[in-house]
């Protein structure tokens, strides 16, 4: 294969029908491609309903673009630099070609196996439809099930034929609004305002975007419900031709029209709110929720991950205040979150042990301050208990060893310093925790000598 470094397919499975002998791929493209590195995921799938063969190509163009463009042109550098990039070109190829692979001209929209919609073969979130409309999952919903499943997605983009909008969740119910909608309708109207000035207003994709709970388009089992809901990814319909099966010339054109905004909108994965959730002593990552207080339901919160930590939010800008929560340790709220639109806010935090509790709520932990000198740094703490209680000051390295005892003696409320010799200490990060009985304060100081 051209472009091993970047580009990797992965064989997700058999298409349902046997004797067609077709199996569902995706390819995975980035910088050092196949290893887990700290950024984001994006997914663009295509072609569902077998005979709406604009996404398939685009889709293929789409990867091509990508590869024979990386290190010539700056954006898609970067999207490869910076994001795990998957597509899956064609979710439907029974479908696609249900009597060979020499012509789509007998294409069509269910699989051929099975006869099932695929586009409502999903868990629904309303959680009486395991299988959307149907009482399995046909094979081609496991290929990409499994992928989706195994993969820590934060954007998501299905492109479809039949009609020209963007649709965004939920399907399954025309009673509710996701919390994201002011986002969905903001890089909805980015990829419409491009489009149209790359197609001169011809009347192309005129039809908008449209939130499915509007009845419109009320379904089960719709793929972008089930990015959202169980795998906390944001998703898009992209219904970008109202002919299904159309000729090259309408296809290059329309992939002329396109091809800037699906770029944009992989861009949109770097923006919002992102970040590590590490331990406060250890500097270990964590496995946390992120939650957006007054604005997250219905799942619409995200998780960092392992084995980095990192989390990615995106969302529309304006001030929040984020909470993250992890087992076995304290949550913690930060407010006044600042985000802007095509822009980051990072925001990592530590998150302290269960087993001890918080002397001192203090986002900085300012009660704790440092300055460093030659060969010693000099500790100062406020005591802010009274009657004469034992306070410890500790030193421990990043692995939550304890190096030295500075400290072990009972104070009564008032301000105290304590001389840390760091003369035998190499460079690097170390931790001074103060505590007395459960309470417990830390403070990171970094040595460079």
């Amino acid at each position: 294969m051209d472009y091993p470094q970047l580009a990797k397919l992965y064989d997700l499975g058999s298409a349902g029908q046997a004797s067609l002998s077709h199996r569902v791929y995706a390819m995975r493209i980035s910088d050092n491609v196949g290893q887990d590195e700290q950024e984001p995921s994006f997914l663009y799938t295509s072609t569902i309903h077998g005979d709406e063969v604009l996404g398939y190509m685009s889709m293929l163009h789409l990867i091509d673009t990508l590869l024979v463009s990386y290190g010539k042109d700056a954006l898609i550098t970067n999207l490869i630099d910076s994001v795990d990039i998957w597509i899956a070109p064609n979710c439907n190829p029974d479908g696609t070609y249900p009597r060979g692979d020499y012509t789509v001209e007998q294409a069509q929209r269910r699989n051929v196996a099975d006869n099932f919609d695929l586009n409502r073969n999903f868990p629904c979130p309303c959680g009486n439809h395991q299988y959307g409309l149907y009482s399995y999952f046909a094979k081609e919903i496991e290929a990409i099930k499994g992928v989706i499943d195994s993969n820590n997605f934060v954007l998501a983009g299905d492109v479809h034929g039949g009609t020209e909008a963007i649709i965004y969740p939920w399907c399954y119910t025309d009673s509710s609004h996701p919390p994201d909608e002011e986002w969905f309708n903001y890089v909805g109207a980015e990829y419409l305002d491009t489009v149209w000035e790359y197609c001169q207003n011809n009347g192309y994709l005129t039809g908008g975007i449209i939130p499915c709970c509007n009845g419109t388009f009320e379904s089960h089992g719709a793929p972008i419900d089930y990015m959202l809901y169980f795998n906390h990814c944001r998703s898009i319909c992209l219904e970008l031709s109202i002919r299904k099966l159309l000729d090259e010339s309408d296809l290059e054109r329309l992939w002329g029209y396109n091809y800037r905004s699906l770029l944009n909108y992989i861009k949109q994965v770097l923006y919002g709110i992102r970040g590590t959730v590490t331990d406060a002593l250890t500097g270990e990552p964590l496995n946390a929720q992120v939650f957006i207080d007054n604005h997250d339901t219905l799942n619409s919160h995200v998780y960092s991950h392992l084995p980095h930590g990192d989390y990615y939010r995106p969302i529309y800008e304006g001030t929040y205040d984020v909470t993250f929560s992890c087992d076995g340790y304290h949550s913690k709220t930060i407010t006044g979150v600042q985000v802007e639109n095509n822009k980051a806010t990072v925001l990592d935090v530590q998150l302290l042990d269960i087993s001890t509790d918080i002397l001192f709520q203090d986002d900085n932990l300012q009660a704790i301050s440092i300055d460093i000198c030659k060969d010693r740094i000099k500790i100062n703490y406020h005591s802010g208990i009274p009657n004469n209680k034992l306070f410890t000051l500790e030193i421990y390295n990043v692995y939550g060893r304890r190096l030295y005892s500075l400290s072990d003696s009972y104070k009564n409320t008032g301000s105290y310093n304590v001389n840390w010799d760091n003369e035998k200490f190499s460079s690097g990060v170390y931790y001074i925790k103060l505590f007395s009985g459960k309470d417990t304060l830390i403070r990171k100081a970094v040595i460079v000598k």
